[in-house]
């Protein structure tokens, strides 16, 4: 089981920490997340316990870039799903995410096609064909 040889701060993302393991190993979780599972200096971690932190940290920071990008405007799920790819999330993660925010209503792709095709027509008017075109 690995321990927790120290975390740090400095040198990394803001809301995150750096855990340095004995072994030599390190990984980063959000703050929240190693406080939320107790860890901290000379901790020895069960396997699962970390998979566990590791995912929880996935799914926290894939919201939260998620719910930045859908203040701009509304989002396709293609949107959102390419956005999450570049934060390095696993398909699970990111089918798993695109799921939550169906349900609670955040992410509908024929609300996204109406105000798409509303904001064309009014900022840029164009043709029935060419619109077509431009959200195929």
């Amino acid at each position: 089981m690995p321990e927790i040889e120290g975390h740090f701060f400095n040198g990394v993302r803001r809301g995150w920490v750096r855990v340095e393991f004995t072994s030599g190993d390190t990984l980063e979780l959000r703050r929240e997340v190693f406080a939320d599972f107790g860890f901290g200096n000379g901790s020895v971690v069960d396997t699962d316990e970390l998979d566990a932190a590791v995912r929880e940290s996935d799914r926290r920071h894939g919201r939260s870039v998620a719910l930045r990008f859908f203040r701009e405007r509304p989002r396709s799920e293609q949107e959102i799903r390419l956005r999450l790819r570049r934060e390095k999330l696993g398909p699970e993660m990111i089918d798993s995410l695109v799921a939550d925010f169906t349900t609670q209503g955040l992410l509908n792709d024929a609300d996204f096609a109406r105000a798409w095709v509303g904001s064309r027509t009014n900022l840029r008017p164009k043709g029935v064909f060419l619109i077509r075109r431009e959200l195929r």
